[in-house]
């Protein structure tokens, strides 16, 4: 555990990224915050000032978050979500929880925003961005951590870049993304055979950076760019006719985001949208699919913006780190058994990172967790590799 000192120099060195003219600005911020967590929404002249610096800096006027980490946004309203009755936790998170950590392997590279899915009993990581990539370019690999022996195999070149990933049927897919050579953006899906990539069947929609999941036999595509545009368009595969079909939209259009099945039920979070990160969250139920539409459901926001997003023991929602809690996980909780609420959700702090990671991946196997590279305090792409037993 960080001492509080120790976490406000992490909070300050994550969102100045070695800019001193930052400095000032942000240890404001967090000298009106009385837990250390900065709500940039009440400061708009900060927030202004912290644009113009960045903007001359990067060359860039927009909110990407690999080249803006000062333009964290915490709303009040986010903060105020962190209050937690202790009748809605999760049996499993009553107690204090205490997560034994261990450093494991670290990934052949450093990699940012990107996708892990288990496969054979490896983590499979891939998309995102790498610290040899400029801003506009992607991670055109995917590497392979077998758990068993703690190590990793050599890369997987794909042809693609800010792929999706997921496992359908046994095979590992990657999905959309950016070409290589020609820099379209795809509707391709492709199928790992082997060391090689076979086609599979294409997706309705050209996309790159979104978001897949599987349920039962199907594939669910959310989000994402289609060419410049950002998306909010839904589509699915069903295995066992192997066509896709159209879904209702999500509820807003988003860039990157983590999905999570639990049970029968879907979570959308985190990602970013016009041009901001967003900490919203929204839960859908499954059980209708493939005849029905989706019925979306607000829950509360995540704490923390560029969470990553894992499912524990197919019971409960994780928030894993992110660029204003930056070392913090998150569980979800709700009034009721499956997740999805009428009444109220809530969101609660149950442990640290052993280090400052924003936008790692994170997948769980049994009552562990991999997480795997992220954003550090000093704003460099990370390799490292933890694991975490509940």
């Amino acid at each position: 555990m960080f001492s509080e000192v120790e976490r406000r120099q992490q909070y300050l060195d994550m969102m100045v990224g070695g800019d001193e003219e930052l400095k000032p600005l942000v240890e404001s911020c967090l000298e009106d915050d009385p837990q250390l967590r900065p709500v940039m929404s009440d400061i708009s002249e900060q927030i202004k000032n912290m644009k113009e610096v960045c903007s001359k800096r990067t060359g860039h006027d927009g909110m990407d978050p690999i080249t803006w980490l000062a333009s964290i946004k915490l709303s009040s309203q986010s903060q105020q979500q962190l209050i937690w009755n202790t009748s809605t936790v999760p049996d499993l998170f009553r107690e204090a929880v205490n997560i034994k950590w261990k450093e494991v392997a670290p990934s052949p590279v450093a990699t940012a925003l990107h996708t892990a899915v288990l496969y054979n009993n490896a983590v499979y990581v891939g998309g995102g961005r790498t610290d040899s990539d400029d801003r506009h370019s992607g991670n055109f690999h995917v590497n392979v951590y077998h758990l068993d022996i703690n190590k990793w195999d050599n890369p997987i070149s794909t042809p693609h870049e800010l792929f999706a990933m997921v496992v359908l049927m046994n095979k590992l897919l990657i999905l959309g993304g950016i070409t290589k050579i020609s820099k379209l953006t795809t509707k391709s899906v492709l199928a790992l055979d082997g060391y090689q990539w076979k086609g599979y069947t294409e997706m309705p929609t050209a996309r790159h950076s979104a978001s897949a999941v599987n349920y039962q036999m199907m594939i669910i595509v959310m989000g994402g760019v289609d060419k410049n545009r950002l998306l909010n368009k839904i589509e699915i595969f069903d295995g066992t006719t192997g066509q896709w079909f159209k879904c209702n939209n999500l509820l807003q259009p988003l860039l990157r985001p983590e999905s999570v099945v639990l049970g029968d039920t879907l979570y959308v979070l985190s990602g970013q949208t016009q041009g901001e990160p967003s900490t919203e969250v929204y839960a859908a139920s499954l059980d209708t699919l493939p005849s029905h539409q989706l019925k979306w459901q607000r829950l509360a926001d995540i704490p923390w913006t560029l969470s990553a997003a894992a499912g524990l023991n197919n019971k409960y929602l994780l928030a894993v780190g992110g660029l204003a809690a930056s070392d913090t996980i998150c569980v979800l909780s709700t009034t009721n058994k499956g997740g999805m609420s009428s009444g109220t959700s809530s969101w609660k702090s149950i442990g640290c990172l052993p280090i400052v990671q924003a936008g790692p991946a994170a997948v769980c196997y049994g009552n562990q967790v991999v997480v795997v590279g992220g954003i550090d305090k000093n704003g460099k792409k990370s390799n490292a590799v933890y694991i975490g037993t509940f």
